[in-house]
Protein backbone atom coordinates (compact mmCIF):
# COMPACT_ATOMS: atom_id res chain seq x y z
CA UNK A 1 0.00 0.00 0.00
CA UNK A 2 1.68 3.00 -0.84
CA UNK A 3 1.59 6.80 -0.17
CA UNK A 4 1.71 9.29 -3.10
CA UNK A 5 2.20 12.70 -3.02
CA UNK A 6 2.09 15.24 -5.97
CA UNK A 7 3.41 18.80 -6.16
CA UNK A 8 0.47 21.13 -6.53
CA UNK A 9 1.95 24.51 -6.50
CA UNK A 10 5.06 26.82 -5.11
CA UNK A 11 5.77 30.10 -3.91
CA UNK A 12 9.07 31.89 -3.04
CA UNK A 13 8.08 32.44 0.78
CA UNK A 14 4.45 30.70 2.91
CA UNK A 15 3.04 34.20 3.43
CA UNK A 16 4.08 35.99 0.16
CA UNK A 17 1.26 37.84 -1.79
CA UNK A 18 2.14 37.12 -4.96
CA UNK A 19 -0.04 34.04 -6.22
CA UNK A 20 0.72 30.60 -6.35
CA UNK A 21 2.58 28.92 -9.40
CA UNK A 22 0.81 25.99 -10.42
CA UNK A 23 2.69 22.57 -11.77
CA UNK A 24 0.22 21.40 -13.95
CA UNK A 25 2.20 18.32 -15.22
CA UNK A 26 3.63 17.35 -12.07
CA UNK A 27 3.38 13.48 -11.30
CA UNK A 28 2.89 11.09 -8.08
CA UNK A 29 6.04 10.06 -6.24
CA UNK A 30 6.31 7.83 -3.39
CA UNK A 31 5.88 9.15 0.39
CA UNK A 32 5.48 5.84 2.08
CA UNK A 33 5.12 2.47 2.04
CA UNK A 34 3.35 -0.42 3.18
CA UNK A 35 3.45 -4.49 2.78
CA UNK A 36 1.68 -6.75 4.93
CA UNK A 37 -0.89 -9.58 4.80
CA UNK A 38 -3.92 -7.21 5.88
CA UNK A 39 -4.57 -3.55 6.27
CA UNK A 40 -2.15 -1.97 8.23
CA UNK A 41 -3.02 0.24 11.77
CA UNK A 42 -4.41 3.38 10.43
CA UNK A 43 -1.98 4.96 13.45
CA UNK A 44 0.96 3.89 12.67
CA UNK A 45 0.66 3.86 8.99
CA UNK A 46 0.32 7.62 8.69
CA UNK A 47 2.98 8.64 11.67
CA UNK A 48 5.79 8.79 9.79
CA UNK A 49 4.40 10.98 7.37
CA UNK A 50 2.14 13.34 9.85
CA UNK A 51 5.46 13.80 11.86
CA UNK A 52 7.75 14.52 8.44
CA UNK A 53 5.06 16.90 7.90
CA UNK A 54 4.87 18.70 11.07
CA UNK A 55 8.61 19.15 10.75
CA UNK A 56 8.41 20.23 6.85
CA UNK A 57 5.67 23.02 7.86
CA UNK A 58 6.01 26.93 7.17
CA UNK A 59 5.19 27.64 10.60
CA UNK A 60 7.06 25.04 12.27
CA UNK A 61 9.87 27.68 14.34
CA UNK A 62 11.68 24.48 15.93
CA UNK A 63 15.29 25.48 14.56
CA UNK A 64 16.60 22.06 16.03
CA UNK A 65 14.11 20.65 13.33
CA UNK A 66 14.53 23.05 10.54
CA UNK A 67 18.19 23.60 10.12
CA UNK A 68 19.38 23.28 6.79
CA UNK A 69 15.63 22.71 5.26
CA UNK A 70 15.50 24.35 1.55
CA UNK A 71 12.03 24.27 1.47
CA UNK A 72 9.05 23.89 3.32
CA UNK A 73 5.89 22.02 2.61
CA UNK A 74 1.97 22.40 3.21
CA UNK A 75 -0.83 19.69 2.70
CA UNK A 76 -3.41 21.22 0.63
CA UNK A 77 -6.01 18.25 0.63
CA UNK A 78 -6.51 14.26 0.41
CA UNK A 79 -7.39 12.40 -2.04
CA UNK A 80 -8.28 9.11 -2.07
CA UNK A 81 -11.03 6.90 -3.40
CA UNK A 82 -14.01 5.90 -1.47
CA UNK A 83 -12.90 2.91 0.74
CA UNK A 84 -9.98 4.46 1.42
CA UNK A 85 -11.30 7.70 2.65
CA UNK A 86 -13.69 5.37 5.04
CA UNK A 87 -10.47 3.64 6.55
CA UNK A 88 -8.28 7.14 6.77
CA UNK A 89 -11.94 8.68 8.89
CA UNK A 90 -12.47 5.73 10.85
CA UNK A 91 -16.29 6.01 9.60
CA UNK A 92 -19.16 3.94 7.68
CA UNK A 93 -17.69 1.69 5.05
CA UNK A 94 -18.56 3.20 1.17
CA UNK A 95 -20.94 -0.09 1.13
CA UNK A 96 -23.01 0.47 3.91
CA UNK A 97 -25.66 2.74 4.93
CA UNK A 98 -25.36 6.25 5.25
CA UNK A 99 -22.16 6.18 4.64
CA UNK A 100 -21.32 9.93 3.29
CA UNK A 101 -19.53 11.74 5.69
CA UNK A 102 -20.81 15.09 4.18
CA UNK A 103 -24.34 14.83 4.15
CA UNK A 104 -25.69 15.57 7.31
CA UNK A 105 -29.60 14.17 7.31
CA UNK A 106 -30.43 10.71 6.37
CA UNK A 107 -32.35 10.03 3.49
CA UNK A 108 -33.25 7.02 2.00
CA UNK A 109 -31.90 4.70 -0.82
CA UNK A 110 -33.15 6.40 -4.20
CA UNK A 111 -33.74 4.42 -7.85
CA UNK A 112 -32.93 6.92 -10.81
CA UNK A 113 -35.18 5.22 -13.67
CA UNK A 114 -34.86 1.73 -12.01
CA UNK A 115 -31.30 2.27 -11.78
CA UNK A 116 -30.15 1.43 -8.01
CA UNK A 117 -28.67 5.07 -7.25
CA UNK A 118 -24.98 4.07 -5.77
CA UNK A 119 -22.77 5.84 -3.35
CA UNK A 120 -19.77 6.69 -5.84
CA UNK A 121 -23.15 8.31 -8.14
CA UNK A 122 -24.14 10.16 -4.64
CA UNK A 123 -20.76 11.77 -4.50
CA UNK A 124 -20.71 13.56 -7.48
CA UNK A 125 -23.41 15.72 -5.76
CA UNK A 126 -20.56 17.15 -3.79
CA UNK A 127 -17.69 17.41 -6.25
CA UNK A 128 -18.59 21.20 -6.69
CA UNK A 129 -18.22 22.16 -3.50
CA UNK A 130 -14.46 20.75 -3.65
CA UNK A 131 -13.78 22.69 -7.28
CA UNK A 132 -15.04 25.82 -5.95
CA UNK A 133 -13.21 25.37 -2.20
CA UNK A 134 -9.97 24.98 -4.15
CA UNK A 135 -10.46 26.71 -6.89
CA UNK A 136 -9.23 23.98 -9.81
CA UNK A 137 -10.93 21.96 -12.16
CA UNK A 138 -12.46 17.79 -11.73
CA UNK A 139 -9.11 16.72 -13.47
CA UNK A 140 -7.20 18.21 -10.24
CA UNK A 141 -9.91 16.50 -7.62
CA UNK A 142 -9.43 12.98 -9.46
CA UNK A 143 -7.91 10.41 -8.13
CA UNK A 144 -7.00 8.66 -11.90
CA UNK A 145 -3.26 10.06 -11.95
CA UNK A 146 -2.36 8.14 -8.34
CA UNK A 147 -4.17 4.79 -9.45
CA UNK A 148 -2.55 4.94 -12.93
CA UNK A 149 0.88 5.43 -10.89
CA UNK A 150 0.69 1.98 -10.15
CA UNK A 151 2.58 0.83 -13.23
CA UNK A 152 5.54 1.95 -11.47
CA UNK A 153 5.44 -0.60 -8.69
CA UNK A 154 4.83 -3.37 -11.87
CA UNK A 155 7.93 -1.91 -13.43
CA UNK A 156 10.33 -1.70 -10.69
CA UNK A 157 9.96 -4.76 -8.92
CA UNK A 158 10.73 -7.98 -10.38
CA UNK A 159 9.78 -10.62 -8.09
CA UNK A 160 7.20 -10.76 -4.91
CA UNK A 161 10.25 -11.76 -2.99
CA UNK A 162 11.07 -8.40 -0.56
CA UNK A 163 9.39 -6.19 -2.44
CA UNK A 164 9.70 -3.46 0.02
CA UNK A 165 13.75 -3.63 -0.43
CA UNK A 166 13.58 -3.67 -4.18
CA UNK A 167 11.10 -0.47 -4.14
CA UNK A 168 13.76 1.20 -1.99
CA UNK A 169 16.96 0.57 -3.89
CA UNK A 170 15.21 1.66 -6.95
CA UNK A 171 14.51 5.04 -5.22
CA UNK A 172 17.74 5.31 -3.61
CA UNK A 173 19.00 4.57 -7.16
CA UNK A 174 17.12 7.49 -8.61
CA UNK A 175 18.22 9.87 -6.30
CA UNK A 176 21.48 9.28 -7.51
CA UNK A 177 21.54 8.91 -11.05
CA UNK A 178 18.37 10.48 -12.21
CA UNK A 179 18.21 14.23 -13.89
CA UNK A 180 15.87 16.08 -11.98
CA UNK A 181 12.54 15.71 -14.12
CA UNK A 182 9.00 15.56 -14.17
CA UNK A 183 8.32 12.70 -16.50
CA UNK A 184 7.64 10.08 -14.08
CA UNK A 185 7.74 12.05 -10.39
CA UNK A 186 8.99 15.14 -9.36
CA UNK A 187 12.67 14.98 -8.15
CA UNK A 188 13.68 18.60 -6.53
CA UNK A 189 16.54 18.81 -4.73
CA UNK A 190 16.60 22.93 -4.64
CA UNK A 191 14.80 26.08 -5.04
CA UNK A 192 16.51 26.09 -8.55
CA UNK A 193 14.91 22.61 -9.49
CA UNK A 194 11.61 24.38 -8.03
CA UNK A 195 12.16 27.24 -10.24
CA UNK A 196 12.79 25.11 -13.41
CA UNK A 197 9.75 22.77 -13.11
CA UNK A 198 7.86 25.77 -12.46
CA UNK A 199 8.73 27.96 -15.50
CA UNK A 200 7.91 24.26 -17.62
CA UNK A 201 4.51 23.82 -16.50
CA UNK A 202 4.31 27.81 -18.26
CA UNK A 203 5.59 26.88 -20.53
CA UNK A 204 4.36 23.12 -21.61
CA UNK A 205 0.96 25.61 -22.41
CA UNK A 206 2.73 27.06 -25.78
CA UNK A 207 3.30 25.21 -28.86
CA UNK A 208 6.61 26.03 -29.34
CA UNK A 209 9.88 24.65 -27.60
CA UNK A 210 10.76 27.62 -24.79
CA UNK A 211 14.16 28.52 -23.59
CA UNK A 212 14.03 28.48 -19.75
CA UNK A 213 17.35 29.01 -18.13
CA UNK A 214 21.31 28.66 -18.40
CA UNK A 215 22.90 26.48 -15.92
CA UNK A 216 26.64 26.08 -14.69
CA UNK A 217 28.57 25.04 -11.45
CA UNK A 218 30.70 27.45 -9.67
CA UNK A 219 34.15 25.65 -11.52
CA UNK A 220 31.91 25.91 -15.20
CA UNK A 221 32.75 22.12 -15.78
CA UNK A 222 28.77 21.69 -16.26
CA UNK A 223 26.87 23.91 -18.65
CA UNK A 224 22.82 22.91 -19.58
CA UNK A 225 20.53 24.83 -21.68
CA UNK A 226 17.20 23.94 -20.19
CA UNK A 227 14.20 23.82 -22.44
CA UNK A 228 10.33 22.99 -21.94
CA UNK A 229 11.25 19.83 -23.20
CA UNK A 230 14.73 18.76 -23.18
CA UNK A 231 18.20 19.97 -21.63
CA UNK A 232 21.37 20.27 -23.81
CA UNK A 233 24.87 19.82 -22.18
CA UNK A 234 28.33 19.74 -23.60
CA UNK A 235 29.06 16.25 -23.05
CA UNK A 236 28.09 13.16 -24.98
CA UNK A 237 25.60 11.86 -24.98
CA UNK A 238 23.40 15.39 -24.60
CA UNK A 239 25.50 17.65 -26.48
CA UNK A 240 23.77 16.31 -30.14
CA UNK A 241 20.63 18.70 -31.59
CA UNK A 242 19.61 19.76 -34.67
CA UNK A 243 19.65 23.36 -36.19
CA UNK A 244 16.73 24.97 -38.36
CA UNK A 245 18.49 24.85 -41.48
CA UNK A 246 19.07 20.83 -41.09
CA UNK A 247 22.65 20.29 -39.78
CA UNK A 248 23.51 18.18 -36.97
CA UNK A 249 25.97 19.60 -34.47
CA UNK A 250 27.79 18.38 -31.25
CA UNK A 251 28.28 20.61 -28.40
CA UNK A 252 31.34 21.03 -26.87
CA UNK A 253 31.16 24.50 -24.78
CA UNK A 254 28.19 26.66 -24.16
CA UNK A 255 29.17 30.24 -23.62
CA UNK A 256 27.82 33.57 -22.35
CA UNK A 257 28.58 36.66 -23.62
CA UNK A 258 28.21 39.68 -22.32
CA UNK A 259 27.71 37.90 -19.16
CA UNK A 260 24.43 37.91 -17.94
CA UNK A 261 22.99 39.26 -21.50
CA UNK A 262 21.08 35.44 -21.59
CA UNK A 263 22.49 35.63 -25.11
CA UNK A 264 24.39 32.05 -25.19
CA UNK A 265 26.66 31.02 -28.49
CA UNK A 266 27.05 27.16 -28.74
CA UNK A 267 30.89 26.18 -29.21
CA UNK A 268 31.38 23.01 -31.57
CA UNK A 269 31.52 21.01 -34.31
CA UNK A 270 28.82 19.54 -37.21
CA UNK A 271 28.75 16.51 -39.23
CA UNK A 272 29.87 16.70 -42.63
CA UNK A 273 28.29 13.87 -43.97
CA UNK A 274 24.71 13.30 -43.49
CA UNK A 275 23.76 9.94 -45.11
CA UNK A 276 19.99 8.22 -45.33
CA UNK A 277 20.28 5.39 -42.64
CA UNK A 278 17.78 3.58 -44.92
CA UNK A 279 15.56 4.15 -47.49
CA UNK A 280 13.09 1.26 -47.03
CA UNK A 281 10.37 1.35 -45.98
CA UNK A 282 10.93 5.06 -46.01
CA UNK A 283 13.50 6.97 -46.90
CA UNK A 284 15.51 7.94 -43.18
CA UNK A 285 16.07 11.42 -44.07
CA UNK A 286 12.32 12.16 -44.43
CA UNK A 287 12.51 11.66 -40.59
CA UNK A 288 15.55 13.14 -40.12
CA UNK A 289 17.24 9.94 -39.25
CA UNK A 290 20.71 9.50 -40.80
CA UNK A 291 24.35 7.95 -40.83
CA UNK A 292 26.42 10.81 -39.89
CA UNK A 293 29.98 10.94 -39.85
CA UNK A 294 33.38 13.32 -40.79
CA UNK A 295 32.86 16.24 -38.29
CA UNK A 296 34.12 20.35 -39.13
CA UNK A 297 36.44 22.20 -37.29
CA UNK A 298 35.36 24.10 -34.15
CA UNK A 299 32.22 26.47 -34.86
CA UNK A 300 29.97 28.73 -33.30
CA UNK A 301 26.30 29.19 -33.37
CA UNK A 302 23.85 31.35 -31.81
CA UNK A 303 21.22 29.02 -29.19
CA UNK A 304 17.96 30.25 -31.07
CA UNK A 305 19.08 28.34 -34.08
CA UNK A 306 18.41 24.88 -32.59
CA UNK A 307 15.27 22.87 -33.46
CA UNK A 308 15.32 20.01 -31.46
CA UNK A 309 17.46 17.28 -29.82
CA UNK A 310 18.98 14.16 -31.07
CA UNK A 311 20.13 10.60 -29.99
CA UNK A 312 23.50 9.55 -31.93
CA UNK A 313 24.56 5.37 -31.47
CA UNK A 314 28.00 4.51 -32.93
CA UNK A 315 27.04 2.20 -36.21
CA UNK A 316 28.08 -1.18 -36.90
CA UNK A 317 29.97 -1.03 -33.21
CA UNK A 318 30.67 -3.52 -30.89
CA UNK A 319 32.68 -2.71 -27.48
CA UNK A 320 35.25 -5.00 -26.04
CA UNK A 321 38.29 -4.86 -23.61
CA UNK A 322 40.85 -3.72 -26.20
CA UNK A 323 38.54 -0.92 -27.83
CA UNK A 324 37.14 1.85 -26.41
CA UNK A 325 33.78 3.32 -27.10
CA UNK A 326 34.25 5.72 -29.83
CA UNK A 327 34.56 9.50 -29.15
CA UNK A 328 32.26 11.44 -30.85
CA UNK A 329 33.81 14.56 -32.02
CA UNK A 330 37.19 13.54 -32.48
CA UNK A 331 37.79 14.77 -36.33
CA UNK A 332 40.10 11.64 -37.16
CA UNK A 333 37.55 9.47 -36.51
CA UNK A 334 36.17 7.40 -39.31
CA UNK A 335 33.15 6.26 -37.48
CA UNK A 336 29.75 6.55 -38.23
CA UNK A 337 27.30 7.61 -36.26
CA UNK A 338 23.09 6.36 -35.94
CA UNK A 339 21.60 9.84 -35.63
CA UNK A 340 17.95 10.00 -34.84
CA UNK A 341 15.59 12.99 -33.56
CA UNK A 342 14.17 13.08 -30.08
CA UNK A 343 10.92 13.96 -31.56
CA UNK A 344 8.62 15.24 -28.45
CA UNK A 345 11.21 18.28 -28.43
CA UNK A 346 10.48 19.07 -31.90
CA UNK A 347 7.74 21.33 -31.53
CA UNK A 348 7.77 23.77 -34.62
Amino acid sequence: TPILGRVHSISHCYDSAAPLRRIDNSQPYILGFFQGTSKPNIKKFLRALISELKRLHPKNWNTSETSGLQFTVSLRCIIADTPMRSYLKRIISCNGYWACERCVQMGIPKRFKEIPLRYLSHCMIHLPDDVEKYKVGVECLSAFVYENFQGYFRHFLASGNLPVEQLRNRLIERSLYLLPTSADGLILNSDESFEIEASKSVAGKSSKNVFIKFIVNRSKTQKKLVFSTFVLGKEYPNNVCMLRNGSIIIVKDIVEFPTGSGTYTLVGVKFRSLENAFVKPYVSSHFKTYLASNVSSIDEWDFTSIQGKMEAIPYKFFATKNIEFPVIDSPRSKQKWFVVPIHHTFQE
